[in-house]
Parts: structure tokens; sequence; C-alpha cells
């Protein structure tokens, strides 16, 4: 059902140390003319703040400049992460193969037309465009690296997914979890469940982590 798909959206607790290396959503402000991450709600948005540290909730805020604090147009906060999940897609589709083969390393964006073995003598696919090399082209652009940036993209927005993190987090801590600090106006709840929503779309384009078992079995 539904929520069984969304709790594969989930950010996995591997993914989140991951997110280190995800890119930010970075937009420039109108008023200010300031080129800066999106923070997100936890702050995780800006590069070097680590999901891995403690979290501070930022609520509302989250859709705010850094720089001069202004509230950004939910215009310009959609065109940016349009267009960063579309710069993300057409990396992924577009960047190169590499041989696995330390000592070869070759990268080509076409398939070999030789047919090739590994030393047991099992067909190499798809093998390194070198020839004799026993090596096999894999991915510059993997399949889980879109799937986690995507994933990052979706928790800068993702009301649920912070206040179970930040709930995760009190558990562990001497300090309880001041619950009343974290309200957010309804313009904002919208803006963020609309944002989260246009990442969920993208992310359900993707049959990373999913198996039809229905296709599968299909007669």
């Amino acid at each position: 059902g539904g929520e069984r798909q969304d709790e594969r959206l989930l950010p996995t607790a591997s993914e989140l140390q991951r997110f280190a290396e995800a890119a930010p959503l970075s937009l420039k402000c109108t008023r200010c003319a300031v080129s800066a991450p999106v923070r997100g709600l936890l702050g995780q948005g800006v590069p070097n703040q680590g999901v891995g540290t403690a979290s501070t909730w930022l609520g509302g805020d989250a859709l705010k400049c850094s720089g001069c604090n202004s509230r950004y147009e939910p215009a310009l906060l959609r065109n940016a992460l349009a267009l960063a999940m579309r710069s993300q897609v057409k990396a992924y589709y577009t960047a190169p193969l590499q041989c696995d083969e330390p000592s070869c390393r070759e990268t080509s964006r076409a398939l070999s037309t030789h047919v090739a073995t590994d030393e047991a003598g099992l067909p190499l696919f798809p093998a390194c465009t070198v020839l004799r090399c026993k090596g096999k082209m894999v991915k510059t652009y993997p399949d889980k690296r879109l799937h986690t940036q995507l994933l990052f993209y979706k928790t800068l927005f993702d009301i649920e997914w912070a206040c179970a993190k930040l709930e995760a987090e009190s558990r562990r801590s001497p300090t309880p979890l001041d619950v009343a600090s974290m309200q957010i106006d309804e313009s904002d709840m919208q803006l963020l469940d609309e944002l989260k929503e246009q990442v969920q779309r993208e992310l359900g384009r993707s049959a990373f982590d999913r198996v039809d078992f229905a296709a599968l079995f299909r007669v």
C-alpha cells in the first residue's frame, strides 16, 4: 500500500551517513543577492553541518535566506529544486562508464563490442573497452548515489522525518525535546509539504531499491 511505499523512500541509517557527500540545494536570494544552500528543517542542508551531529530545529526558517533572513519566494524554491533534480538525473544518465580493474581504469561512454571472459571463463558484461582487459565497466554515477541525493533533497522539507530524528536524538539526551518551540505556520507547512512531494514524485520514478513482484510473476 501507500504507507509501505513511503517507508521504502525514507532514509536509512547508512544513507544518513552518505548525506555528507550530497550536493546542497543552492539558490540566489532575490532580495540580498546572496547565493546560499537551503538550510533544511534541521540545518542539514548546509555543507559540513553533518547529520551525525546534534540537530537544530529551524522550522519555518528553513524557507528563509541565511543572508538577510527574508522568506524565499515559493516559485524560486520550486524552480531551484526542479533544476537541481534535473541536473542530478542528467548527470546520472550522461556519466561515463569506468573499468573496475585498478590497473586499467579506462573510461568510456560506449559499450564494448568485443566478448570478454573473467579468470573463471565467465562472460563479462559490460566488458572493458580495452582489448584483453579482464575488467568490467561500471557506472561512475551509480543508482544509489542518485537515490541518496534525492532523499537528501527530500529531508530538507520533510517535517515528519525531521521530527522523528529529533525524537530519536532526545531519547539519547538528558535534555527533553521542547515540542512547544517546534510550531510551524500553516503557510510554511503547506509549502514544505509541496516541496517534499515534488521530490517524492521524482523518487517515485526511480526503480531503485524496489521489486515489483507482481510484474516478476506476471504471465
